[in-house]
């Protein structure tokens, strides 16, 4: 396996560097909107903070150009306002529901917390919904424990601290 040290900003042939970005929002496509929408209510603690359904008579999109927001059912879900803003949503799609899931398409995307307490707390707050994790995963300074979110996508927690209790932790979680 090769892997490519990381700096600081890259630089282009002009001399411009690139900045720091941070990831301000996820948009993720469902033909499922009801079910992801409650599932990640509870991942979240909350529901969304904006929610729309189309208008009925609004006009159509035009042939062969992709959905826009004005076209489907969609939810914002805050995920912190500190120090940056950060917004998960969800745009109900419902032609794919033909799509296979195992095609092209996000694989998965996570969330962090702050403490292995809080992890476990979230385990088990995943828990009394029946979300039981599918795997954990020791990243070195992380841990990491993937859930199945409807349509078998994958969500993941990870607790950025490297802990000796990993082992115990997961054991709990998977068992």
């Amino acid at each position: 396996m090769t892997t490519t040290p990381q700096t600081e900003a890259g630089t282009e042939a002009g001399g411009m560097q690139a900045v720091a970005l941070q990831l301000s929002e996820l948009v993720l496509k469902t033909a499922r909107y009801d079910d992801m929408a409650a599932f990640y209510a509870h991942v979240l603690g909350h529901g969304p903070f904006y929610e729309r359904t189309p208008d009925p008579v609004a006009p159509p999109r035009p042939a062969g150009m992709p959905e826009r927001a004005v076209d489907v059912r969609l939810g914002f879900f805050r995920i912190t306002d500190a120090p940056h803003s950060q917004v998960f949503a969800l745009f109900g799609v419902e032609s794919l529901s033909e799509t296979e899931s195992s095609g092209p398409g996000l694989h998965h995307f996570q969330f962090g917390v702050s403490t292995l307490g809080d992890l476990i707390s979230q385990h088990q707050h995943m828990a009394s919904i029946g979300v039981r994790p599918h795997r954990a995963a020791n990243h070195g300074q992380a841990l990491r424990v993937i859930d199945r979110a409807p349509r078998r996508r994958h969500s993941s927690r990870r607790n950025g601290a490297l802990t000796t209790q990993f082992r115990q932790a997961t054991e709990d979680m998977t068992t």
